[in-house]
């Protein structure tokens, strides 16, 4: 097992079992780098947050994994014939995929790239007319729902993995 993967299940696990971040920090960075750790507290919320927020989840998966099946289906020609466009299309695929898994366990991560996916589609839609009125509008929502569920989450958490920190250089869990 990698040392990432390890710190991560170790914060996941502690986490669940109802400890502070500031504790699982001062406990773990004895043994991983300490920004390290704290790269892995930040992507990861705590049980209660994610329990009072999880009604907002459920829309922005089902958002995303439509965002997903239709992006699957604009790509099925790639996939149907070996050439220089079926990698990217099986990349974008995995990106989506790993979005809604990101998303259904709370990552970080997962609402950042729910986030990029929805102003990727508002920006890849050209002219406004009445077919582009839906996905413009879960385009709207993806990044409404994203941000409310980053700031709602990870309130000490901007968007590049990292904590706030206080006058002393400690981050702020």
């Amino acid at each position: 097992m990698s040392l990432r993967r390890e710190l991560s299940q170790a914060v996941q696990t502690r986490l669940k079992a109802g400890e502070s971040k500031i504790d699982i920090y001062n406990a773990l960075k004895e043994r991983f780098s300490a920004a390290s750790v704290e790269r892995a507290l930040a992507q990861w919320p705590l049980p209660e947050a994610c329990e009072k927020n999880r009604y907002l989840n459920y829309p922005l998966m089902i958002i995303v994994i439509v965002f997903t099946l239709v992006n699957a289906l604009r790509l099925a020609p790639a996939f149907q014939t070996p050439g220089p466009y079926t990698a990217r299309a099986v990349l974008i695929v995995i990106i989506h995929i790993y979005t809604i898994y990101g998303i259904k366990n709370f990552n970080l991560i997962g609402y950042l790239l729910a986030l990029l996916l929805g102003i990727s589609t508002v920006l890849s839609i050209g002219t406004v007319g009445p077919g582009t009125v839906l996905p413009l509008a879960l385009a709207a929502a993806a990044i409404v729902l994203s941000f409310m569920q980053k700031t709602r989450l990870f309130p000490n958490t901007p968007w590049i993995l990292r904590h706030k920190k206080d006058e002393n250089g400690q981050p702020v869990f």
